[in-house]
């Protein structure tokens, strides 16, 4: 799959300490892989198309266009749903 990475989450990513975005890294690389089966990937309510990988404390939200997954948003999960 291709994957399209938004200013909105590299500004956010930057932000991060240097062990998480390794985590998160490898995490985009398996859902670039196509190798999602043991990422706690789940669709948000309310909006199409658009799901949230669960990495501790972050998630990720992106949006699924046939081959095409733009990742657009970062944040702790106590701001991620408000």
């Amino acid at each position: 799959m291709n994957v399209i990475i938004e200013k909105r989450f590299i500004r956010k990513f930057r932000k991060i300490n240097k062990e998480w975005r390794s985590r998160i890294l490898e995490v985009l690389r398996r859902l670039e892989d196509g190798d999602i089966a043991r990422l706690d990937i789940k669709k948000l309510k309310g909006y199409e198309n658009i799901y949230r990988i669960r990495i501790g404390d972050f998630r990720i939200k992106f949006k699924k266009e046939e081959n095409i997954i733009k990742v657009f948003d970062i944040e702790r999960r106590e701001k991620a749903y408000r």
